[in-house]
């Protein structure tokens, strides 16, 4: 996952060869963004990465590998300028209180082992109740799909997924700020001007908005918005992508608990 012009998280599992018993070398390793079957939109050669504290592959699952499974990855290129980068955020307190009243989404995303020539996504995860069954953990299909939090203006990664411990936390703020050259930790950026990833998520909120009960949206998707948008008392300028997609999928959500 990009989390700056030149850097992606990655689980540090990802980059040890089990069968050799060594890390893999830079040289050895390519990174590809928004691959969908055989197509991608970027590339790049790795110039290096860093693992995290602790992290021994060695000893297999330890407490350590188990809390601390993360890795930044240094490109060759930065892709970012074209693909737009994601913040990092922990699934604390403050978040979990945006869950509760709408205002933050959950949703998970990636590559599942039985499908791993096509991105996979899980709209409309959600923290569950006690006893309830919880759509945010992944199934053993789904092992690399994280979690990500929609919050009405960015798309932020949850790194629980990658770091468990709140003290090795803070190694990976640490270090994610360095190398992002002082943007600050968190921080989502857009892509430049004129990459085709600036273009609003149409086809996704008019699947949303039919699933919602407005079936025109897929023929009229401004129109279908705005009945949306008056029926559940949301403000009108509400922003069409992010913004929207948000507002959906909060609405999906509270539909779909008893």
């Amino acid at each position: 996952i990009l989390i700056g012009p030149q850097h992606v998280l990655t689980q540090a599992q990802c980059l040890y060869a089990k069968r050799e018993g060594r890390w893999w070398q830079p040289a050895e390793l390519h990174f590809i963004a928004a691959y969908q079957r055989d197509v991608f939109l970027a590339d790049s050669k790795i110039a290096r990465f860093v693992t995290a504290p602790g992290y021994n592959p060695a000893t297999g699952p330890s407490l350590a590998n188990l809390t601390n499974n993360w890795a930044i990855l240094e490109l060759a290129e930065p892709l970012g300028r074209k693909t737009g980068w994601l913040g990092l955020r922990r699934h604390d307190a403050r978040m979990k209180a945006a869950e509760a009243e709408g205002r933050a989404v959950l949703l998970r995303a990636g590559y599942r082992s039985d499908r791993p020539n096509a991105l996979s996504v899980v709209l409309g995860c959600k923290t569950a109740a006690v006893g309830a069954v919880d759509l945010c953990a992944a199934t053993p299909v789904e092992r690399a799909l994280p979690p990500f939090v929609l919050d009405g203006q960015q798309m932020q990664v949850i790194t629980d997924h990658f770091v468990q411990d709140a003290a090795l936390e803070n190694a990976l703020a640490r270090l994610a700020a360095a190398l992002r050259g002082g943007i600050s930790f968190g921080g989502a950026a857009p892509p430049d001007a004129g990459s085709p990833i600036r273009r609003s998520p149409s086809a996704t909120a008019a699947t949303l908005l039919q699933v919602l009960g407005y079936p025109g949206a897929a023929e009229d998707l401004p129109a279908a918005t705005k009945q949306y948008l008056d029926d559940n008392d949301l403000p009108a300028n509400l922003d069409g992508g992010t913004g929207l997609l948000t507002a959906l999928l909060a609405t999906a959500q509270s539909r779909s608990r008893p």
